[in-house]
């Protein structure tokens, strides 16, 4: 990483589970191809359908028109607007989720990690290496049924993704 090139917030000294919302997943970026958009709509689907209980959030800039109606039912992931700190609309996520088809190090991913957020990625460019060393989840990025299964057990085993994000957040810093 080159330095400055995040800036990091304060040491979390660990994710705090308590103040994690135990239910929900947030992506951070652009809604395009690119970033995975449809990928998360298509696995946000799915998730919705076995646990119904968790909820999806992206925050960023919003994709082409055609893509919000390209399903025709309604969308499993509540969308915010672009923000100038989107960590602000975060919250205190479970996880965060990047579904990108190529990126060669988002930047979100180090901002996570720099805040202790367990993190869950597509292996694409630089977050194999981030996340190896049991840092993070990584999933293929063609796999749907992955990444519903990589949300659930960032819910379902809060214990070890607090260690992956403990870990995550000591490789960033």
């Amino acid at each position: 990483m080159v330095p400055g090139s995040v800036d990091l917030p304060a040491a979390s000294g660990g994710p705090d589970r308590e103040l994690r919302a135990p239910s929900h997943v947030v992506t951070i970026g652009q809604a395009g191809w690119r970033k995975g958009w449809d990928r998360a709509v298509a696995a946000a689907h799915e998730l919705a359908r076995r646990r119904p209980d968790v909820s999806w959030e992206w925050i960023g800039e919003a994709p082409r028109s055609e893509w919000l109606d390209a399903h025709g039912v309604s969308q499993p992931l509540t969308r915010h607007e672009a923000l100038a700190d989107p960590w602000s609309a975060a919250g205190s996520p479970a996880g965060m989720v990047i579904v990108s088809r190529e990126d060669p190090m988002p930047l979100v991913a180090l901002e996570a990690g720099a805040r202790g957020i367990p993190l869950l990625a597509t292996r694409t460019g630089g977050l194999p290496d981030l996340l190896g060393d049991g840092r993070g989840l990584l999933v293929e990025g063609a796999d749907l049924e992955g990444l519903v299964t990589g949300v659930m057990e960032l819910i379902d085993d809060p214990s070890a993704a607090t260690e992956r994000a403990s870990r995550l957040e000591a490789e960033v810093r």
